[in-house]
């Protein structure tokens, strides 16, 4: 009979740590809780959450504002998480390109708070959606099977690139426009109304309904 493999227990307890913490604290341990909890150096911590990312028993999230681990196994089963892609950024200003490239990623949001219809996440860039309380580096939960209506803040997507507005209607049709008056030296406003040329028309992505952001370090606007 073999000698018990002491790093795989070990491992199953940063583990079952992790998942607990997280649970009962809303974010994850560091380094130095995870060794203080198991008894081990914090190298050998550090050594066991990379092991159990590589079997993809914990992943880490690329966004700051998003938990550090999450135990993939424990989330998937749980019926009260619903799993949300996490995609690139979308700029908050004139429309650009949507970055959707190598950094998506999966996130768990509490199904009782978000609910379970198809959404994803992505990042803000610019200060046009400032009137919204969405600045640079928040994180937008964007719904892709709600119905948007007038003065719904929206992810539109035109022939420039896909940008955060607010959708507008007036008699001459659907338009967007952004959550900031500020205006120029000769009275203009700096993120004009935008409105499809004719024979042109915008797509609407999905409705943004939540913002999240770390309230400790926002983006001041003047």
């Amino acid at each position: 009979m073999g000698r018990p493999n002491r790093f795989s227990e070990l491992k199953d307890a940063v583990c079952d740590f992790i998942n607990e913490y997280q649970s009962v604290n809303g974010k994850m341990p560091t380094y130095h809780e995870v060794a203080e909890e198991t008894g081990c150096s914090v190298s050998s911590a550090a050594r066991a959450v990379k092991e159990l990312m590589d079997e993809g028993r914990i992943a880490r999230s690329k966004n700051n504002y998003l938990p550090s681990f999450v135990n993939i196994k424990n989330a998937e089963d749980n019926m009260d998480v619903t799993p949300v892609k996490v995609l690139g950024t979308v700029i908050c200003g004139s429309p650009e390109i949507i970055d959707d490239g190598a950094d998506e990623d999966t996130v768990y949001l509490p199904a009782k708070i978000f609910g379970r219809d198809n959404m994803f996440i992505t990042r803000a860039t610019g200060y046009s959606m400032v009137g919204r309380g969405i600045y640079p580096d928040d994180l937008l939960v964007v719904y892709t099977t709600h119905v948007p209506y007038s003065d719904m803040t929206v992810l539109a997507s035109l022939e420039d690139g896909c940008t955060c507005k607010i959708l507008m209607r007036d008699r001459d049709g659907y338009f967007l426009r952004a959550a900031n008056d500020e205006v120029d030296e000769k009275g203009n406003r700096v993120y004009p109304d935008i409105r499809p040329a004719p024979g042109e028309r915008f797509e609407i992505l999905g409705t943004v309904e939540y913002v999240m952001h770390d309230p400790n370090h926002r983006h001041r606007y003047y």
